[in-house]
């Protein structure tokens, strides 16, 4: 037998699924199947053999699979010889399993190691299907055919692979772990509990890490690996960007806890940090970036399949401001109010149409109502303690910080020095919800470092370093340019466009009136309005008003000051909407109208000084005599960080008499769409936060997303 050493690559082969033609050895009801997976070698010399035969790996058994079982099971790497004259080969076997016994359905022919490789060698690699066929009395039958993918990890890659799985040690983690729950898409995530010896050894909390099903998550491994070797050196300007993606452990080999089953079954686990940890109650963002988030022929993505997605990039917030919500854990109580489904019958109100709805619903919003609703702490409870912060201080640190971080993130991505094919990636925007902080000093640095803002989902991405780009043909280069611009623009419009929503929300020292709309909720119509009244931003006590003229409708509602003291913010505003009486029904004679509130504050001012500030109530469905009883906050800031300009350059540079050099976004790319021409011009954090905060002054009311170059465009929702 041959002896690969730790310089050959590794081969990870995926068990699909199969495809049965006969129902077998199973009387009574549907077949489990389960797989077998034999490496075969010559054998040594003097056994007597021509070859010997190894399993290595087999699946779970898909109790009731029946002819068409699904597997989706992840094999153990092998390092293999890479030489075209290998004789190394596998094969697949498809068993019957009961509780006492193992019988055969079909076997594949020996299958050459070099038949399963990717093209190039060191991608994922088709999914490929090998006949089945049992033989029996000497007649040969078919049995059917399994699906298998396999993907290669190069030489370098799989001895960081190695050395991952060596560290993610026996007895690092206590098994067997329990299933958690699945995130966005198909990989399920697992819990793991670190073993009290490694928690003391290296202070880390016992859910300091969470477990991602490998099997499903088989295409993010080499790009993992290639993090952990960019951290190791290699090109200066990636390090700025390792900060934003996830702590990668390696892969840990243990056993999932199932049921009334005995020891469990095989897993392997892509262990990374646990963004759970250490919140009481997480708040979540996944924002899917660029305009275009998939390309043909890319990474196991059909023509057909890209086509499909190019369809949901147009008609989502994608094909608008470069980015779209994919995701929102922990969300608010005014955004679930918003059923997508509020108005369609109960044949249709299935849990599958239910999550397919609110999916398109968050596709579709802008960037300014994903940190509206993002902020949103109006119904939060949390509990009572001494010296409390109320919901604006926190929020302001919070979003403050959030600027910060997308800011250097997008430094960091413009300041690669070759482009990047990260299609269909995320960005993470988290912090916790289930707690206000007390207002001791200490408490601003550990809410800053709570902020969570990472990169993830690379199942379809690459990391293109300085030495694969430059062994590229130019129509990769170009490729990779032209998609390298969607991703830096997405991350640009939504940092400039968190920086703008900070301004107009912290920016004030003077609100001077609310404008309280009420609005009756339609799922798949425009929202009809069913009154509005604006009132001055002044203490006032329990107060009806009519909702317009020659209208029996009327809103209740209060507002009261409340000072602070040794804040950032002089003291909020709360503006309590308490109910609404004899509203229209504009649902017709067999409906009632669903209505929330949407308060916006303002405060005028000259250019760069204006500022408009947007929040929802919850929906209240079927009622015409609604109670809310919901306070909101209006954040005064103190005269020490009383303008955007202040909040967002604090201590890093004097704009007096500053003149900033980048005068819109464009600016940021090299001005052009020339995607042969990768821009190399670099910026740090001071710059660009200057950009950001000129820009916002200058154009002041025009769309992130329109050329700030061109004439005024209303902002959205202003």
């Amino acid at each position: 037998m041959s002896d690969n050493s730790a310089e050959s690559p590794l081969l990870i082969l995926k068990i699909i699924s199969a495809d049965l033609t006969k129902h077998v050895h199973e009387t009574f009801g549907k077949m489990d199947p389960s797989c077998a997976v034999e490496w075969i070698q010559p054998a040594p010399p003097g056994s007597g053999a021509t070859e010997h035969r190894e399993t290595y790996s087999r699946t779970k058994t898909a109790w009731g699979g029946g002819k068409h079982p699904v597997w989706n099971h992840l094999c153990v790497g092998r390092r293999y010889d890479p030489s075209p004259s290998s004789p190394e080969a596998v094969a697949f076997r498809v068993d019957e399993d009961d509780a006492f016994s193992r019988d055969p359905i079909g076997r594949t022919a020996p299958v050459p190691v070099a038949e399963l490789l990717p093209e190039d060698g060191f991608r994922q690699g088709r999914v490929a299907e090998f006949p089945l066929f049992h033989t029996e009395g000497g007649v040969t039958e078919d049995r059917g055919r399994v699906s298998v993918q396999a993907l290669v990890v190069s030489a370098a890659s799989s001895e960081l692979h190695a050395e991952a799985d060596a560290r993610v040690e026996e007895g690092t983690f206590v098994g067997p772990v329990d299933r958690i729950g699945v995130s966005g898409g198909t990989a399920p995530f697992f819990s793991l509990v670190l073993s009290e010896r490694y928690r003391e050894a290296h202070r880390q909390s016992a859910q300091y890490y969470i477990g991602k099903d490998l099997s499903r998550a088989v295409d993010e491994l080499e790009f993992y690996e290639n993090i952990v070797r960019t951290k190791g050196g290699g090109d200066e300007f990636f390090q700025p960007l390792l900060h934003f993606t996830f702590e990668y452990r390696g892969i840990l080999t243990t056993r999932e806890r199932i049921e009334g089953a005995a020891g469990g079954e095989d897993l392997q686990l892509l262990v990374l940090r646990n963004l759970y940890d250490g919140k009481k109650s997480l708040r979540l963002l996944d924002i899917k970036m660029g305009e275009a988030t998939s390309a043909k022929n890319w990474q196991g993505k059909s023509a057909l399949r890209s086509r499909k997605q190019k369809v949901v990039d147009t008609q989502t917030n994608s094909a608008r401001e470069g980015f779209r919500l994919e995701g929102f854990e922990g969300m608010p109580a005014a955004l679930r109010s918003r059923d997508p489904l509020l108005d369609t019958s109960r044949k249709i109100r299935t849990e599958s149409n239910a999550k397919k709805m609110r999916r398109m619903q968050l596709q579709t919003l802008t960037g300014q109502d994903i940190f509206m609703h993002f902020l949103d702490l109006h119904l939060e409870e949390f509990p009572e303690q001494k010296e409390q912060m109320q919901r604006a201080e926190y929020l302001e640190i919070l979003f403050h910080e959030f600027v910060v971080q997308l800011t250097r993130l997008f430094v960091a991505c413009q300041n690669l020095p070759v482009p990047q094919m990260w299609i269909g990636s995320s960005i993470a925007l988290g912090f916790d919800c289930g707690r206000l902080p007390s207002r001791a000093p200490s408490e601003e640095t550990d809410i800053r470092s709570s902020v969570l803002v990472k990169i993830f989902d690379w199942g379809r991405s690459e990391l293109n370093t300085t030495a694969t780009h430059a062994a590229l043909s130019p129509e990769d280069r170009n490729r990779r340019n032209k998609y390298w611009n969607f991703y830096r623009k997405g991350i640009a419009t939504l940092a400039c466009g968190a920086a703008l929503e900070y301004g107009h929300r912290f920016g004030t020292r003077r609100w001077e009136k609310v404008a309280i709309r009420v609005l009756d909720f339609d799922a798949l119509t425009r929202d009809d309005v069913l009154g509005e009244v604006t009132v001055p931003v002044e203490e006032t006590p329990r107060t009806t008003l009519p909702l317009g003229k020659r209208t029996k409708s009327t809103l209740t509602y209060s507002m009261s000051w409340h000072p602070l003291e040794n804040s950032r913010l002089a003291g909020v505003w709360k503006v309590e909407i308490l109910e609404a009486f004899a509203l229209p029904n504009k649902d017709g004679v067999f409906g009632c109208s669903d209505p929330y509130c949407v308060l916006t504050a303002t405060a005028e001012g000259p250019p760069g000084e204006a500022r408009r500030f947007k929040q929802y109530t919850t929906v209240k469905p079927n009622v015409l005599n609604p109670v809310w009883n919901e306070e909101f906050e209006l954040p005064v800031v103190a005269a020490s960080h009383g303008c955007l300009h202040e909040a967002l350059t604090a201590g890093e540079l004097d704009l007096q008499g500053e003149e900033c050099t980048l005068n819109n976004l464009e600016d940021l790319f090299g001005g052009t769409d020339n995607h042969s021409d990768y821009s190399t011009r670099r910026f740090n954090s001071t710059e660009v936060s200057v950009a950001w905060v000129t820009w916002v002054v200058r154009h002041d009311g025009m769309n992130l997303y329109d050329a700030p170059t061109g004439g005024a465009v209303e902002l959205p929702g202003k």
